[in-house]
């Protein structure tokens, strides 16, 4: 497994066509950002940086993604502490659903 993905959402500052695909290449804080998670990352793993204190909540990854946290960390080039997740997808006999989840009265 060779790749490393790092997730970060927010605003962009500019978009353009990459030099040699030509398709869409993203600039901005948020990107650099995004950059840092997937530096916190194992080969082979998907990352979620979550900014501390911004009094937003990240979103719901839902009942088909294992979540854990891996630490609040201060990564290079920003000054907020960010809290890292890592997360997979569940295998099958591991998803949830509503349905298991209530008692059968």
């Amino acid at each position: 497994k060779l790749f490393r993905i790092g997730i970060h959402w927010g605003p962009f500052l500019s978009m353009g066509p990459h030099t040699i695909s030509g398709h869409a290449d993203y600039f901005g804080p948020i990107v650099n950002r995004a950059a840092r998670v997937a530096a916190q990352c194992e080969p082979g793993q998907v990352c979620v940086g979550v900014p501390m204190g911004d009094g937003e909540e990240p979103p719901d990854p839902g009942p088909t993604v294992e979540v854990e946290v891996l630490g609040v960390k201060q990564l290079k080039g920003i000054s907020i502490e960010m809290a890292i997740f890592s997360c997979r997808k569940k295998e099958e006999g591991e998803v949830e659903t509503e349905e298991s989840d209530t008692k059968e009265e």
